[in-house]
């Protein structure tokens, strides 16, 4: 599909392919024995070192964000998944379980001092791909929805799905 019907666009990492909107329907994927094709080029390893990333709460600030830092510690201390499980745990049904990771204030512009290059881009400004996480009960399942305002389909891509696998099973459990 990225191939076929993506759309050169210049950007910070150069031209890329890109396509709007695209969605990707995940099932029956296990995060005891996942599937790792061949052409994935990973390994249960680097999935399972990406996951530990993936999650941190980067209480030491050694990244310029982590996921987890906005699920698990937003604003420096609210657990966005607890508050989700809660909510099911009251309301399975309801639309509004969600996380957010985008800070509006933070995110949308550059911090002050960085200087502007190329194409509107500023160096090493590091924002988050994944921006929603949305959960919902349906019959017996929980079901869950990712938003990504962009995704290295053939980097981050894999990797970030068979996290966000073990968020919805943690959630689920909880």
């Amino acid at each position: 599909t990225v191939m076929r019907f993506g759309v050169d666009t210049p950007g910070m990492y150069g031209k890329v392919k890109q396509v709007q909107n695209l969605s990707v329907v995940i099932e029956k994927e296990s995060t005891t024995s996942p599937k790792i094709e061949p052409y994935l080029t990973l390994s249960a390893k680097a999935l399972e070192n990406y996951y530990l990333g993936f999650f941190s709460k980067n209480e030491d600030a050694s990244e310029a964000y982590t996921y987890g830092e906005r699920i698990f510690n937003w604003g420096y201390g609210v657990d966005q998944q607890k508050i989700m499980a809660e909510k099911l745990k009251r309301f399975p049904y309801d639309r509004g379980a969600l996380a957010v990771l985008w800070e509006v204030n933070k995110d949308n512009y550059p911090p002050k001092g960085n200087a502007i290059s190329a194409l509107g881009q500023t160096k090493g400004w590091k924002v988050p791909c994944l921006v929603m996480i949305l959960a919902q009960c349906m019959g017996e399942a929980l079901y869950m929805t990712a938003v990504f305002r962009n995704n290295d389909m053939y980097g981050a891509w894999p990797l970030n799905a068979f996290d966000l696998i073990k968020f919805q099973e943690d959630l689920a459990r909880k």
